[in-house]
């Protein structure tokens, strides 16, 4: 039997594109996530529960972490994915291609169905920005990532929803 050399065997295994741990946006994005939660949460609006740590740690891990890699995964990951297919769809306006406001406005939409118009128009902005990196490094992990600390940044600062998940 014939066996690899341990250095032939690491260059046969795959390696995962990891360009945007080194994307300064990421960077940018990370720190613009807690800055526009505390402007929401000086806008008002939103009926939260103020003691929402009391036993509501699995709500948190749902809506920070479960909800925001669902999400990503179908909008990012499959739909706009399938959407850049279509060579129309990868066409781009100030680096914001079709695919991505498409996905976006239908991001948008659904969030309409379970929280005020209002409410729901505000989610459009990082919808864009998370399609963007996807744009950006042909990855929806950027977008998990920044999904889940966005999520994680504004229900720190501002609570759970009063109404539960």
């Amino acid at each position: 039997m014939h066996t690899l050399p341990p250095r032939a065997l690491l260059a046969s295994t795959p390696k995962v594109n990891a360009s945007w741990l080194r994307d300064g946006y990421i960077i940018c994005a990370l720190l613009l996530g807690p800055v526009v939660a505390g402007l929401l949460a000086s806008a008002g609006g939103q009926d939260v529960a103020v003691h929402w740590p009391q036993g509501r740690g699995y709500d948190l891990v749902w809506l920070a972490l479960f909800y925001p890699l669902l999400e990503e995964w179908l909008f990012r990951g499959v739909l706009q994915t399938r959407l850049r297919a279509w060579r129309t769809a990868c066409r781009q306006w100030l680096g914001v291609s079709l695919a991505n406001v498409a996905v976006s406005l239908l991001f948008v939409a659904c969030h309409a169905l379970t929280q005020p118009w209002s409410w729901a128009l505000a989610v459009g902005a990082p919808s864009l920005l998370f399609g963007w990196f996807r744009d950006r490094h042909g990855s929806i992990l950027p977008g998990v990532i920044l999904h889940c600390f966005y999520n994680f940044s504004y229900f720190m600062l501002n609570g759970l929803p009063a109404a539960g998940v």
